[in-house]
């Protein structure tokens, strides 16, 4: 109904391609959404195309950190742990045990658990090399719990760091307050999916994604990682894609894009085969070397470059492709005036919807 509503009022994006992404709980709830869409436009119930689907760092399947296995793996894997106490856990704990999540039995295993995350120390739990000072609530010690957890500093990003306090403080703001029709004073709280009130209705979306790679619809899938992501880890995305049962198109290679001249590797890129392939469609896994849970604003470049190449349906440049491999796409100058007439449009249209919005407030008040 809400992207009904968003086509009603802006009628000029009806007849376009339609791409949702989204990151982290995004890998539930945009399928969900997609495939309301994609019902309703096998049934003919909407005009809207919807052409492909991206999730970056997304949940899928159970969460990622009921899998001990998963953290053992992926901080023996950066070199985080020893390979003297990584190889006592693998003997002590056993793989199947950490998986299913009966190691606490197994005699000596959490104990092991708790020197490996004591040798660990501080991180902060969406980006293992960020050098952002952050409070207790975003570090970890371990992926169970934050209760001990102090503030980090040390790492190689080059974003801007303070945006988890810059927020608190915009949304707190009165006029933004107002805009968004929330009770002047409202206390602003970042809550996690930790309320009661919440109820999972969806626990594992692969039904979904072997559903559409089954039909007929043009439809193009892209499941995307930062390898430096404890939260949502690399190793989690390639574990639940590749248990979906699709064979390789295409085997795990570098991908690179141009930068200020450069030709840098982006990361690592895998392509599936699927039903759908020889009418548009496809599905692909790709990993952004360096880059934490949010990936459009920790690897902006890398970003930039592997969207433009899966909207357009692209083939990811190889190494050694130096010139050819993507960069910021040039947008020519009638199409970027078309488009800047066509956003000023909407934009006036938006504006309008929320001074009568708040006018009619006003008037309630």
């Amino acid at each position: 109904p809400a992207v009904a509503e968003w086509v009603h009022e802006f009628p000029e994006f009806e007849s376009r391609d339609l791409f949702i992404t989204g990151e982290s709980y995004a890998g539930v709830y945009v399928p969900l959404l997609a495939d309301l869409i994609y019902e309703g436009m096998r049934g003919g119930e909407t005009s809207l195309n919807l052409r492909g689907v991206a999730i970056g760092d997304g949940v899928a399947r159970p969460s990622p950190k009921d899998s001990q296995w998963l953290h053992v793996q992926f901080m023996y894997g950066h070199g985080q742990v020893s390979t003297r106490l990584y190889e006592a856990i693998l003997d002590t704990c056993t793989e199947a045990a950490l998986r299913n999540n009966s190691y606490a039995s197994m005699p000596g295993c959490p104990e092991l658990l708790e020197t490996m995350d004591t040798a660990i120390g501080d991180f902060y739990e969406y980006n293992l090399y960020d050098q952002c000072a952050h409070g207790a609530a975003a570090l970890l010690g371990s992926l169970d719990s934050v209760a001990s957890a102090t503030v980090l500093r040390g790492g190689l990003n080059d974003y801007a760091c303070g945006s988890d306090e810059a927020i608190a403080t915009w949304v707190s703001r009165p006029d933004v307050q107002a805009a968004m029709h929330v009770p002047r004073g409202a206390v602003w709280n970042n809550v996690d999916g930790s309320w009661p009130e919440y109820k999972a209705t969806a626990s594992d979306l692969s039904s979904v994604y072997l559903k559409w790679m089954a039909g007929s619809a043009a439809l193009r899938v892209l499941i995307y990682s930062g390898d430096t992501d404890p939260m949502i880890t690399s190793f989690y995305s390639e574990e639940w894609v590749r248990a979906l049962g699709f064979p390789e198109r295409e085997p795990w290679r570098a991908w690179v894009f141009e930068h200020a001249g450069a030709e840098l590797t982006g990361g690592y890129v895998t392509r599936f085969l699927t039903a759908n392939a020889a009418d548009g469609g496809a599905f692909d896994l790709l990993t952004i070397r360096g880059s934490g849970h949010m990936v459009p604003l920790m690897q902006r470049s890398a970003a930039l470059s592997f969207f433009s190449t899966w909207i357009h349906g692209e083939t990811y440049p190889r190494t050694g492709q130096g010139k050819h491999a993507n960069k910021a796409p040039s947008i020519p100058a009638g199409a970027l005036k078309g488009a800047l007439a066509s956003r000023s449009r909407v934009l006036n249209r938006k504006l309008e919807l929320l001074r009568g919005l708040t006018a009619a407030a006003a008037t309630e008040d």
